[in-house]
């Protein structure tokens, strides 16, 4: 299963649709985004991770995230809304990994990271640098291994900081004013322009075309031959098509285009203010 970059729709609606003007442009890669999810075909992902300011309690989520995983504040993890994640603390299975466990191996593979990333910067051997690459794909694997468990494995609410977050909307509101906090959140893969990375098949790229379509003829713009609910169902046909398609694949198809696909962004600021070494 090959991966291409979703331009090629952005392109492809330029000259069958044919818009009026390039103002859509700038939402392209949100719509493709919102295609993908859509379609609900696998695609893997990235986990990437970011130092936010916040002012007047809040600050705007990532534009390229697609679902935030977890925050921190001060070194310490946040609670996503005390009270829609309230839990009875006798209910925790502690013979399992739990949020301490999986944030203190966190802790551990980010400084393992960083330091196979100065390695790789600072070697001239080719062979060197490949390997540690390869061993840094074996961190970030792990990583996401403990990332699920913070999802999860909640801690028992009197275990969390007073301080939380929740978000609303394009914003991530906190029970702080001001401050700084570190998000991890999960993204498409994107291709070296910023768009999402798409499945490269007839099927998958017909079911995203007309989404697009969909998506502009519900913004206002014209076509002479479509209705917004013809593009809306002929997506719907293909995006089943694409996914019955997508079931075909056998077990090392699927396998090597999930470890073609997840990977994690390396975020230079990592580890500076009251972040070091997470």
């Amino acid at each position: 299963m090959k991966l291409i970059t979703g331009e090629v729709i952005v392109d492809l609606v330029k000259r069958r649709f044919k818009p009026i003007d390039s103002n859509w442009e700038s939402d392209a890669a949100d719509i493709i985004g919102e295609g993908i999810s859509s379609i609900n075909i696998p695609m893997g992902y990235e986990v990437a991770w970011e130092l936010l300011d916040i002012k007047n309690n809040r600050t705007r989520v990532p534009q390229e995230a697609e679902e935030l995983l977890f925050v921190m504040y001060e070194g310490s993890l946040l609670n996503k809304s005390l009270k829609r994640t309230a839990l009875n603390p006798e209910k925790i299975d502690t013979k399992k990994n739990t949020n301490v466990d999986a944030l203190m191996e966190i802790e551990s593979l980010t400084l393992r990271h960083e330091t196979l990333q100065t390695l790789i910067n600072n070697t001239t051997d080719i062979d060197k640098a490949l390997e540690y690459q390869e061993k840094q794909q074996e961190v970030l694997e792990e990583i996401l291994v403990q990332s699920k468990v913070l999802q999860d494995r909640p801690l028992p609410t009197n275990s969390y900081p007073a301080a939380s977050w929740q978000e609303q909307g394009h914003y991530i509101v906190t029970s702080f004013e001001t401050g700084q906090i570190l998000v991890y959140y999960k993204k498409y893969f994107l291709s070296d322009e910023g768009y999402p990375m798409i499945i490269d098949t007839q099927k998958y790229r017909t079911a995203m075309y007309f989404y697009f379509v969909w998506e502009l003829l519900s913004q206002g713009y014209e076509s002479a031959t479509m209705r917004a609910m013809d593009a809306f169902e002929m997506h719907e046909m293909w995006a089943q098509k694409a996914r019955n398609e997508a079931s075909t694949f056998g077990i090392d198809e699927h396998e090597a285009f999930a470890r073609a696909t997840v990977r994690m962004k390396f975020n230079p600021n990592l580890g500076k203010s009251n972040f070091t070494g997470v």
